[in-house]
């Protein structure tokens, strides 16, 4: 009898076993991989790309990303876009697939997406107005927060003026201020945010002439005004073309009433 309930025991045992080595083979987890990888990212500038990346690619048929844990998608790539990123991409991510005989695999890793707001452009300003001629002119960045800016970058006529890695003064100065300084010139700032970099855009542009005046550079209307010039051209040979047309108009019948006026006086003096 004893034997007999041992048996038992190992049977149920060995079924106990079996069903713990099913539910446990289940596809290995995937790994979730954010493509440029950033510590943070800026809202409605930054595009990220969320990859989830199994271990058997060719096994597997359908990848389920999670955003704050509920599905956002289901494809068959294993990619996932935000172009651009914006506030409500924040959060928590993680993924799973499934394989081709529809077996899904183990969660991937969390991985969690911060963003922040663009930075406000800075505003430039020089002084003194005008410049003169030899004295030292200062060129300045003012950016909001300055206490939390770590560098400022000068720009002039496009060209970076400040040494590589930029400078940590907001201002630039023109030392002998002289003609050769003249042209358009514009800022920028940056804050170090969670070990990344972030630039602020570009300050409005200030150009500099020979004479020490400055004033807002503003787009080039070139392209307007050619743009709109066959319009124009075409207005001009409407209205002068038509004159022209009424013009020629009436001297052909002017014309042509002498011509008939002439016979007819030449008929006359025949017939006398």
């Amino acid at each position: 009898m004893i034997p007999l309930i041992a048996t038992i025991l190992a049977c149920i045992s060995a079924s106990c076993l079996l069903t713990v080595e099913v539910v446990g083979d289940s596809p290995a987890a995937p790994s979730i991989v954010f493509e440029p990888e950033f510590t943070v990212y800026i809202i409605n500038a930054d595009h990220v790309i969320l990859r989830c990346v199994a271990p058997s690619p060719s096994k597997v048929g359908k990848y389920l990303f999670y955003h704050d844990g509920a599905l956002r998608k289901n494809v068959t790539e294993n990619v996932h876009s935000i172009a651009p990123v914006i506030q409500d991409s924040r959060g928590s991510y993680f993924c799973v697939y499934y394989t081709l005989d529809g077996n899904m695999s183990l969660e991937s890793a969390i991985r969690t997406l911060r963003v922040i707001d663009p930075l406000p452009a800075p505003l430039l300003s020089i002084d003194p107005v005008p410049a003169i001629a030899g004295v030292q002119v200062t060129v300045t960045c003012e950016a909001a927060s300055a206490s939390t800016v770590n560098g400022y970058r000068f720009y002039k006529d496009g060209r970076e003026i400040t040494e590589p890695q930029g400078s940590t003064q907001d201002t630039y100065i023109l030392n002998n201020f002289s003609g050769a300084d003249q042209g358009s010139y514009f800022c920028l700032y940056w804050r170090n945010t969670s070990g990344r970099e972030i630039r602020s855009p570009e300050s409005p542009k200030l150009r500099l002439n020979s004479e020490g005046n400055i004033s807002e550079s503003k787009p080039s209307i070139i392209t307007d005004e050619t743009s709109s010039s066959p319009s124009v051209t075409i207005v001009y040979l409407f209205f002068f073309g038509g004159k022209l047309f009424v013009f020629i108009v009436v001297l052909l019948v002017f014309g042509c009433c002498q011509i008939h006026q002439n016979r007819k006086m030449k008929t006359q003096r025949q017939d006398q």
